[in-house]
C-alpha cells in the first residue's frame, strides 16, 4: 500500500496540467486585471466613486499590516497619487491585455505577481479582506510562468513557432526571446 501511495504522488508530479485549462485560467486572469484597471481610469483614477483607488489607499493607511508599508503609502504614494495612479492603471491594463492575448506571458505574470504582492502588503490586515486571495493570485501567476501559459491559446505559441523556424533564433536577441516565451 505504501508503494502505491508513493507511486501515485510520483506520477502526479510527472504529469503535466492540460494545456487548455492553463490557457483558460490565463484568459480569466487577463480579464480580471482588465476589470481591475477599469475602475482606476485616468485622470481621476476613480476618485469620487464608491470604493475607488483613493478609498483603498486610505484603507491601506488605516489598516497597515506592516507599519513601514503604511508609512510608505503616507509619505510617498499620497503626495504622488497621480503618478502612482497612472503607474497602477498602466501596469494593470497592460498585464491584463498581455495575459488575455498570451503575449509575453511570463513577463506579464511577473508584473502580476508584483501587483498582487502590493495588494497583499496594503490590505492583509484589512478587516473586510482575505489575504489568502492575494496569495492565490500570486500562486496562479507563478503557475503561468512555470507552465508557459502563453503557449496555450496565446500569441507566445505563434511567436515561438515562427522564431524556431527563422534564422533570427541564432541571434542573441532571438535566444533571449525564446527563453522568455
Amino acid at each position: 500500500m505504501k508503494n502505491q501511495v508513493q507511486e501515485f504522488f510520483r506520477e502526479g508530479l510527472r504529469r503535466p496540467a492540460p494545456g487548455w485549462f492553463i490557457g483558460l485560467c490565463r484568459l480569466a486572469f487577463g480579464l480580471m486585471w482588465l476589470y481591475s484597471a477599469r475602475w482606476k481610469t485616468p485622470p481621476s483614477f476613480g476618485q469620487g466613486t464608491e470604493m475607488d483607488l483613493w478609498y483603498w489607499l486610505q484603507e491601506g493607511i488605516q489598516h497597515p499590516a506592516w507599519s513601514w508599508y503604511g508609512n510608505f503609502l503616507t509619505r510617498v504614494v499620497v503626495p504622488n497619487f497621480s503618478l502612482f495612479g497612472w503607474l497602477l492603471f498602466l501596469l494593470e491594463f497592460l498585464t491584463g491585455l498581455s495575459l488575455l492575448l498570451g503575449l509575453l506571458t511570463r513577463v506579464s505574470s511577473t508584473v502580476g505577481i508584483l501587483l498582487s504582492l502590493n495588494m497583499l502588503l496594503g490590505l492583509a490586515a484589512h478587516p473586510a479582506q482575505m489575504p489568502v486571495t492575494y496569495v492565490l493570485m500570486i500562486m496562479f501567476q507563478m503557475l503561468f510562468i512555470v507552465t508557459n501559459a502563453g503557449q496555450n491559446w496565446g500569441l507566445d505559441q505563434i511567436l515561438l513557432e515562427k522564431l524556431a523556424n527563422s534564422a533570427y533564433r541564432r541571434t542573441t536577441w532571438g535566444q533571449w526571446l525564446i527563453k522568455i516565451l
